[in-house]
């Protein structure tokens, strides 16, 4: 009250200017201070912020190009004095609008120039008294002032952001300068319907089925905040309502979004995720939003959700590439939010408190609490934005391409009850902060590339029914017992990681627990066995852990358990009785364990088991009679496990049995005549037993049958004509019996059209090749090779000519050592796909068919030892792939065909023991990948050829006894 006009107005004028230019001091450019205005001094220029320029002060808060605050040219960068971040120069200077008083200060600065020449006895007019200065110079002066203020300060905000690297634009290339956050905000380049359970909770899939781990990428250290490399577009011209809506959404924004995503927001020289999405909630959205209820303190608390959700959802829709997503409805749009796809919405819930339930009313049901975007194509960084949605229970967004490490800021949102994250590209530590999700309820993190130990901190989540990180072989460690707490854990599964140790006893007190699979990771000793103390147990999943030991003793306790996965550990000794109580029990994988002793008869109890592989162990028993009490078995494996004796009739009993191997054992007697009931049977593997007797008819009942291995028995008699039943066999292989040689392959095989390998090599049948094997259309491989041997007949006959009818399938003919005669079929040359030809060691006799010479494919031809005569066909010339030509031991005879030297591909030619004449051809010494060259026992005469010492990879050549008969040899 006592301070005189002139000083009250400079001191006015002192308040209003203050802020501003204490900011341009104090920002992170700062300069000079404030002087004294009252009487003149200080250098206000030199406060200009390193990170703006003052054009923004006085006009819209969103400053357009042409604002002299050089809204893209000048930086960001600097926090103003409430620790607003200030790097968002078209938006003014970050803080609270000054509204400068400008009659004040014009009036303060005519009262401050009449003080002064009065104190100083200055007349404005001259020294002689002059009049005082008229008011309107004077207030013209004052306006000039604050101009120049506004120019120098707009001139230094240039000159000093781009000097302090503040972010801005490049006039020549167009495109963003790379700056730090605080200065400008510089450019960063960042590089199905789920199966559920009877409950609705996800099925954890096999451990020996996965899907490829994503290739690695190399996003930078730590979280950034992912930011395009465009120049953001203009914005509206400002007016007072935009620049109020704008001034809202900062201050609502800068209170609920994390600090790197409020500089994203305010940076102005790239266009980012989050400034797209504001710039779209104020211009493009049309969405009723409460501004008023808004810019209240506290904001309205419905307004403030429905501008934070539709930020949140416009952000995380550019951010992960939306445009692109699989479904996008209603995404960026003016539709209720509670309307976009994956988006859920709370309504009252009966068993919420009152408390929550009053909270949900009030906000109309339309509080987001769930996104659910799986399998959609999303692309990028996860945003910190997310965390804004305070209410959000469930963030499912697995198997997606989100990439990067997990934001901090996930783990302060502390009402998530659901969190997939699997099958991404994510990647880093697991924060210890995950301790903070008190709610959570679901966890996983499978099939990504996380690394580091499993903190501790997972066991304060004692809510969590579900914990995976399978499928992330960097993540290592001992298995934290303060899992042991989690109470509620109903499935674990962290198989394919890098966890090691023992399993600790702890868990014994997850009597809830339902799925426990760690396999292949390097877990050891015997502590699994404490998990038979909870009775709820219905996956247990430990293979793959070589140095894991322990016993089945104790099992029979899992009464619920339903699969059961040991192998390649050294879990062993005997099988205990009461596994048999395990009726639930429906699959049990165990190869390459310990077990010893006698399969027990128990087995019989599990009346579930489907599929059962106990395969390389060392049981030494027989199968118990029990064993077809197993009657909805599917798939058994006791290959290689030391079983003797007969097969029990009661294997019978397998009505649904697909396949059965047991193959490679010690197996005797007769294959029982109930085998017939296999009706449903598509592979049968009794192969390297010591089987006997005759095939019984009863096994033309397989009429699904597609692979019958029984090669390396001793079985006998004749093959019954009832295998033409199995109309679907791909694969017969009776190789090495000694079926009867009165008989051989029956008629009926003409009914295999999808049969693709018939295999009786040395099996010793007889009869001949009926021609009915013309009708085997998808025949790729015929072996009746070696049947001769052992003093049996063999196969006899011609080669039918219906063979030349398999022309687009036959690949492997393979007769040897049998008893076939007669001439070798022109119909042979129409087999176009025929690689390996295959006659030795028959009868054969009559001339070789020119038509051979159309076996375009042919790589092997051996037809030694027969009694076929004439001349060697110059037509065998033309095949280029062939790589054997074995004609020894026939009586072949005239001029060795100059045409076998075109064969660019021969490796070996063995001519020995017949009767060519003339002159070995000139021709083969081009054959520069030739071997072998065996002319013995020949009538050759003339000279050996002078290039034969050219063929570098020539290492045998043979041409002795060829001066015998008439000729007067080499």
């Amino acid at each position: 009250p006592s301070m005189p006009p002139a000083a009250a107005a400079a001191e006015e004028l002192e308040i209003q200017m203050t802020p501003v230019l204490e900011r341009m001091g104090d920002d992170d450019g700062g300069g000079g201070g404030v002087g004294d205005l009252e009487s003149g001094g200080g250098d206000v220029a030199a406060g200009t912020s390193a990170s703006r320029g003052l054009g923004g002060l006085f006009g819209s808060k969103r400053a357009t190009n042409s604002t002299a605050s050089a809204s893209n040219d000048g930086g960001g960068g600097g926090e103003d004095d409430d620790g607003r971040p200030d790097s968002r120069a078209s938006s003014g200077y970050g803080g609270e609008q000054i509204e400068l008083n400008l009659d004040a200060i014009n009036g303060g600065a005519d009262a401050a120039v009449e003080e002064q020449a009065l104190t100083k006895g200055d007349d404005p007019g001259g020294p002689e008294g002059r009049s005082r200065m008229d008011p309107r110079k004077k207030k013209k002066m004052c306006l000039g002032a604050i101009a120049c203020f506004v120019l120098i300060g707009a001139i230094l905000g240039i000159a000093l952001s781009v000097t302090m690297g503040g972010g801005g634009k490049d006039d020549n290339a167009n495109k963003a300068v790379d700056g730090s956050n605080n200065s400008g905000g510089g450019t960063v380049t960042l590089a199905a319907a789920d199966e559920v359970d009877e409950d609705g909770d996800r099925v954890v899939p096999s451990s020996t089925t996965l899907r490829p781990t994503p290739s690695p990428i190399e996003p930078p250290e730590g979280y950034v905040p992912p930011l395009v490399t465009e120049t953001r577009p203009p914005v509206p011209a400002p007016t007072p309502e935009l620049a109020s809506k704008e001034d809202t959404a900062l201050t609502v924004l800068k209170g609920s979004i994390p600090s790197e995503s409020y500089l994203a927001v305010v940076n102005v020289q790239a266009k980012t995720p989050q400034n797209e999405a504001l710039d779209w909630v104020l211009y493009k959205d049309e969405f009723a939003y409460d501004w008023e209820g808004l810019a209240q303190d506290p904001p309205d608390e419905e307004a403030h959700m429905d501008f934070m959700q539709r930020y949140v959802g416009a952000t995380i829709y550019s951010v992960l590439d939306g445009k692109n997503w699989r479904d996008n409805t209603n995404w960026a749009s003016s539709s209720d939010v509670c309307e976009w796809h994956g988006v859920d919405c709370a309504n009252a819930i009966e068993d919420e408190d009152d408390e929550a339930r009053e909270r949900r009313r009030l906000q109309n049901g339309r509080t987001v609490i769930a996104l659910r975007l799986v399998d959609n194509k999303l692309d990028g960084w996860l945003p910190p934005d997310v965390s804004a949605l305070k209410s959000l229970e469930h963030l499912e967004v697995h198997r997606n391409k989100l990439r990067g490490e997990i934001p901090p800021h996930l783990y302060d949102m502390t009402s998530l009850r659901t969190l997939f994250l699997d099958d991404n590209r994510l990647e880093g530590m697991i924060s210890a902060d995950i301790g903070n999700l008190a709610n959570l309820e679901k966890l996983t993190l499978s099939e990504n590339k996380m690394w580091g130990e499993i903190p501790t901190e997972v066991g304060k989540l004692s809510k969590l029914t579900m914990f995976w990180l399978y499928n992330n072989e960097d993540i290592v460690g001992g298995f934290p017992t303060e899992i042991g707490n989690l109470v509620d854990l109903k499935s674990i599964a962290l198989f394919n990681t890098g966890i090691e140790g023992p399993i600790p006893a702890s868990l014994s007190s997850l009597q809830r627990l339902e799925v426990f699979k760690v396999e292949n990771c390097n877990l050891e000793g015997d502590g699994f066995m404490s998990l038979y103390e909870i009775p709820t147990l219905k996956v247990l999943g430990i293979a793959g852990n070589r140095e894991l030991t322990g016993t089945l003793d104790g099992i029979g306790k899992l009464t619920k358990l339903e699969e059961l996965y040991l192998g390649e550990t050294k879990i062993g000794g005997a099988i205990p009785e009461g596994i048999g109580n395990l009726e639930k029990l429906w699959i049990i994988k165990s190869p390459e364990t310990r077990f010893t002793g006698s399969l027990p008869d128990g087995l019989g109890g599990l009346k579930s088991m489907k599929e059962m592989d106990l395969a390389e162990n060392a049981f030494n028993s027989s199968l118990p009679e029990g064993i077809g009490g197993m009657t909805k078995l599917e798939k058994l494996d006791l290959s290689e496990c030391g079983l003797t004796g007969a097969l029990p009739e009661s294997i019978g009993d397998w009505a649904n049995i697909e396949e059965v191997h047991l193959h490679k054992n010690s197996l005797t007697g007769p294959l029982p005549d109930s085998i017939g009931n296999w009706a449903n049977v598509e592979e049968v593997h009794l192969y390297e037993n010591s089987l006997n007797g005759a095939l019984p008819d009863s096994i033309g009942n397989w009429e699904k049958v597609e692979e019958v291995f029984l090669y390396s028995n001793a079985l006998t008699g004749a093959i019954p004509d009832t295998i033409g039943g199995w109309t679907l066999v791909e694969t017969v292989d009776m190789s090495e019996n000694s079926f009867s040689d009165e008989s051989g392959l029956p008629t009926t095989i003409g009914q295999w059209t999808a049969c693709e390998k018939l295999v009786f090599h040395q099996a010793g049948i007889g009869g001949t090749l009926p021609t009915e094997v013309g009708t085997m259309v998808s025949l790729e491989t015929l072996d009746l090779s070696m049947n001769k041997k052992d003093g049996g007949s063999g196969v006899g006959g011609e080669i039918p000519a219906e063979i030349g009818m398999l022309t687009g399938s036959l690949k492997n003919l393979v007769l040897f050592e049998n008893s076939m005669q007669g001439a070798i079929p022109t119909e042979v040359g129409l087999l176009e796909e025929l690689e390996v030809l295959h006659l030795q060691k028959n009868g054969f006799n009559d001339v070789l068919p020119t038509e051979l010479g159309q076996l375009s494919s042919l790589v092997y031809f051996d037809i030694e030892q027969n009694r076929l005569e004439g001349r060697l066909p110059g037509e065998l010339g033309d095949l280029q792939d062939l790589a054997e030509l074995i004609i020894a031991k026939n009586f072949l005879s005239g001029a060795f065909p100059t045409e076998i030297g075109n064969l660019k591909r021969i490796g070996n030619i063995v001519a020995t023991d017949n009767l060519f004449t003339g002159q070995i051809p000139d021709e083969l010494t081009n054959l520069w990948t030739l071997g072998q060259l065996k002319f013995d026992n020949n009538l050759f005469d003339g000279t050996i050829p002078d290039g034969i010492g050219n063929m570098e990879n020539l290492a045998v050549f043979t041409a002795s006894n060829n001066k015998r008969r008439n000729s007067d040899g080499l």
